[in-house]
């Protein structure tokens, strides 16, 4: 009833009876198109084919790589988690191969576990002891570096711009934000936050000038270092903050010059 009463109800003259007439052809060609399955030719169907299979080894590539690199995460946090002191001698390789490969490469595979990865192995590489000292050393080296662990490695991180590191974690801004102020008529330039790297830099620094870190936490560290070296800075706000990066980073290596055997 209702759709009789309508079709009765549609205009016969004028613009509107033009207007429904071509809606009416519109959804008629409309719905011939979706009844009527697409023809494709001989050569159409295997260049389709061959696009398929190509697709479905693309796939298959991807998910072995995932796997592999899944598998190789979770080897090193089980590694990290067993505590096992032979272990803090190759932290140099590990943090080479998570910064290279699983971080960069396979961020869009396994960013978050990679970069969970990197953050759950800095505070047991700091627990590493030395081979005379037992537990005792472990525990008065984690109590030194306390919340630091963390910070090093997400620092470690934005310094390299790693876009694995979550967006919470990108709050607290990388260098020394300034902002425009005027004083007695004259504009000055006035720091009104202090920067990741700056902080970091700077306990890096006290705790080291106290007494050397062991080799696994340097090795832990020193990606952070490096980049402030190569770089005269990681984002300095201007040329003091570059220089003040660069003193902090040197002062770091400075106070561990006499652990390094030759």
């Amino acid at each position: 009833m209702l759709s009789s009463t309508k079709g009765e109800a549609r205009a016969t003259k004028g613009r509107d009876a033009e207007n429904a007439k071509w809606d009416e052809e519109i959804r008629k060609s409309i719905a011939s198109k979706k009844a009527t399955p697409a023809t494709l030719t001989k050569k159409q169907q295997a260049a389709l084919q061959a696009q398929l299979e190509k697709e479905s080894k693309i796939r298959e590539n991807v998910g072995r790589i995932m796997s592999n690199l899944d598998r190789g995460l979770y080897f090193i946090q089980s590694l990290v988690s067993a505590d096992v002191a032979e272990f803090r001698f190759h932290i140099s390789s590990v943090v080479k191969v998570l910064l290279e490969g699983p971080l960069v490469g396979g961020a869009f595979l396994v960013g978050d576990l990679a970069f969970e990865t990197y953050l759950v192995s800095s505070p047991q590489l700091m627990m590493f002891s030395g081979s005379n000292m037992g537990q005792n050393l472990a525990k008065s080296t984690s109590e030194r570096l306390d919340t630091l662990r963390k910070w090093v490695g997400i620092a470690t991180l934005r310094s390299l711009n790693i876009s694995a590191v979550p967006e919470e974690l990108q709050a607290e801004p990388i260098n020394c934000k300034l902002c425009d102020q005027t004083s007695f008529g004259i504009l000055v330039h006035t720091t009104i936050s202090i920067a990741l790297v700056i902080r970091v830099l700077h306990r890096l620094r006290s705790l080291s000038e106290q007494a050397p870190f062991d080799a696994a936490t340097f090795s832990y560290a020193f990606p952070l270092l490096s980049q402030v070296l190569l770089l005269g800075g990681v984002s300095p706000a201007d040329e003091d903050e570059a220089l003040e990066q660069v003193a902090l980073a040197l002062g770091v290596i400075r106070f561990h010059c006499g652990e390094c055997m030759f």
